[in-house]
């Protein structure tokens, strides 16, 4: 909030087409094993590219520094609920071979 106005201060919006978690999670778990490409974004502020792959009930979650995040749907909710991501691609590496049988 603000002193001045006691307005809460609104965000820049994402880029047009940006997914939220709850889209991303969906996509990631009905292409599992299939690496995706986003550019994570905090209101209209670019946070960097992660690289995203579900497998099974888990979802791996590589930043931009290279941390490694093993989340379940919960956690990663949780974690990325307020960010959105922009330029969701596939990244053309497969964790497993079910993306291609399915």
């Amino acid at each position: 909030m603000t002193a001045r106005t006691g307005r809460k201060y609104k965000l820049a919006a994402p880029p047009s087409g940006a997914l939220g978690a709850v889209q991303v999670l969906a996509l990631l778990h009905r292409q599992g094993g299939r690496e995706y490409l986003a550019t994570l974004y905090f209101g209209g502020e670019a946070k960097g590219e992660y690289r995203l792959t579900a497998r099974g009930e888990r979802v791996r979650a590589q930043g931009p520094s290279g941390t490694v995040s093993e989340l379940d749907a919960a956690g990663f909710s949780e974690l990325f609920g307020r960010y959105h991501f922009a330029d969701v691609r596939p990244s053309g590496v497969l964790t497993d071979l079910g993306p291609l049988f399915g």
